[in-house]
């Protein structure tokens, strides 16, 4: 992970309420696997509502497609 992400992600906080305390975290993992270097994550979040709606116009399409 690059510095900025794990600067602003709160992991103890990730690790308590999202992960229900099921996990712990992990240190300098990149590094010690043999990058040293990091590597790049691509971090999608998309609105549960907004993917909704696309949903239901991509349903409205093929119903009105058929």
């Amino acid at each position: 992970m690059t510095r900025a992400v794990c600067q602003a992600v709160h992991i103890d906080l990730v690790i308590q309420k999202v992960l229900k305390g099921l996990a712990m975290p992990t240190g300098d993992l990149p590094r010690e696997a043999g990058w040293p270097e990091g590597f790049d994550v691509r971090m999608d979040g998309v609105d549960v509502a907004f993917r909704a709606h696309v949903r239901r116009r991509h349903a409205m399409i093929a119903e009105a497609a058929a």
